[in-house]
C-alpha cells in the first residue's frame, strides 16, 4: 500500500518538475529572445554565441533567478 503511495508521489514529484523548468523557459525565452532556451527533466538550458561574455556583461544573466519571481 505505501509503495503505491510513493510511486504516485514520485510521479506528481516529477510531474511538478517538468511543469517548474516550462515556466522558467517560457520566462527566460521573453527576457532573452535571441537565446536557444531549452527545459530539461532536471535543468533548463541557455544557448547563445557568445553566452560566456554576455555572462559580464548582463547583469540579468547573473542574478537569473530574480526574474524567475
Amino acid at each position: 500500500m505505501l509503495e503505491r503511495l510513493e510511486t504516485r508521489l514520485d510521479a506528481m514529484a516529477v510531474r511538478a518538475k517538468q511543469q517548474v523548468a516550462r515556466r522558467m523557459a517560457e520566462r527566460l525565452a521573453q527576457e532573452f529572445p535571441d537565446m536557444r532556451i531549452s527545459p530539461e527533466p532536471d535543468r533548463v538550458v541557455l544557448e547563445a554565441r557568445g553566452l560566456l561574455r554576455r555572462l559580464f556583461v548582463d547583469v540579468r544573466l547573473r542574478w537569473i533567478g530574480a526574474l524567475l519571481k
